[in-house]
């Protein structure tokens, strides 16, 4: 499914072209560096729009995976983010996530991310994800938003759990129901308020699917 990534890259170009409207006259490195990663973004949103509308067909070995983790976490960055990245295994023996697995759990992390853009520009993000004997574990956590924003239901109801109500996502949207359906491969997750005040998306995948 390539509409949510064209709606996440469309995202990181209003939040480019915001950064651009308050950039400074009189600095055009930062202005010409701005309309660089928008056009950078608009590129690979037309790259995927072709691929939704059946133009371009990527092959299975060009579809994301968690080697494209850690350009997805230095454009949020560039976007006004502050994200951390971990990612750990798999150890000797044990096999990589197959790609499909992969695949789910870049397109996770990416609606987390798209998500803290959202309702938590402030915040600080990390991303953890683990390679397992049980699976393939993720975790994306965002410190508390200032300001605080009250909580709302979210749309986890159905086979995955829900921990709990945490901001809410325009109506129609992809957000969370997305990550749903990414997890619905075998795997479980779970999304709601951290003690501290923040959010977090937690997920498990098998590390293979027939």
């Amino acid at each position: 499914m390539r509409q949510p990534m064209v709606c996440n890259r469309v995202s990181l170009i209003t939040l480019h072209a915001g950064a651009g409207q308050v950039a400074r006259a009189d600095d055009p490195a930062a202005v010409r560096e701005t309309l660089g990663l928008i056009r950078g973004l608009g590129l690979q949103a037309l790259t995927e729009l072709r691929g939704l509308l059946g133009v371009l067909t990527p092959a299975s070995d060009q579809a994301p995976s968690l080697r494209g983790l850690p350009t997805l976490v230095e454009e949020s960055r560039r976007a006004g983010l502050a994200v951390g990245l971990t990612v750990t295994g798999p150890d000797d023996g044990l096999p990589a996530p197959g790609p499909k697995v992969q695949y789910a759990a870049y397109r996770i992390v990416q609606e987390a991310l798209t998500n803290a853009h959202k309702h938590a520009p402030a915040a600080e993000v990390a991303v953890t994800v683990a390679v397992e004997p049980d699976g393939l574990r993720l975790a994306v956590v965002n410190s508390p938003a200032e300001p605080a924003q009250p909580a709302q239901p979210t749309d986890l109801a159905g086979p995955v759990a829900s921990e709990g109500a945490g901001p809410g996502l325009p109506s129609g949207g992809h957000g969370l129901h997305g990550m749903r359906t990414r997890a619905d491969l075998g795997g479980t997750l779970h999304a709601g308020p951290t003690p501290e005040g923040g959010f977090a998306v937690r997920a498990r995948l098998p590390l293979r699917v027939v």
